[in-house]
């Protein structure tokens, strides 16, 4: 399901899913895309070193705030 909003709330977090209700989950993954086939957004900077197009290891990234941007799917 395509989730519009994520907020935390306590020790959950309240989901909200573009064609249906809103839903509690204990822990959310997030699914980032086709892997291989990066669609970058076409703007300066998108291939400095720290932008990375992949998640190979996530414990590299734990207690660092990061942006997540998605350039969305083409059909």
């Amino acid at each position: 399901a395509e989730v519009t909003a994520v907020r935390k709330s306590g020790d959950t977090f309240q989901l909200t899913l573009k064609d249906g209700p809103e839903i509690e989950a204990s822990a959310v993954v997030l699914s980032i895309g086709l892997q291989g086939n990066p669609r970058k957004l076409g703007v300066d900077g998108e291939d400095a070193g720290s932008v990375q197009y992949t998640l190979d290891d996530p414990d590299e990234y734990q207690g660092e705030t990061i942006v997540i941007v998605g350039a969305g799917e083409v059909h």
